[in-house]
């Protein structure tokens, strides 16, 4: 079944001799987690108050911009 499956995707193109599935699956786990860190982040900064955002060295400005940003935007 596997030799199956192996023949089917590369006859589609998507891989060659030396198919990855297991690790191709890991890198889109490893996005999924991200992106859930960068939403739960960026919610809590955005209840941060003036005291909390001068402890950690981060302006209203600067805040209101990053909590604002699309939860699947994880690159500048």
């Amino acid at each position: 079944m596997v030799m199956e499956t192996e023949m089917s995707v590369r006859s589609l193109g998507f891989a060659g001799p030396a198919l990855d599935v297991r690790g191709v699956a890991l890198r889109a786990w490893g996005t999924v987690g991200a992106v859930v860190r960068v939403r739960e982040t960026r919610r809590q900064l955005a209840e941060m108050d003036a005291r909390m955002l001068a402890d950690i060295g981060v302006d209203q400005a600067s805040a209101r911009y990053e909590a604002d940003r699309a939860f699947w935007d994880l690159h500048r």
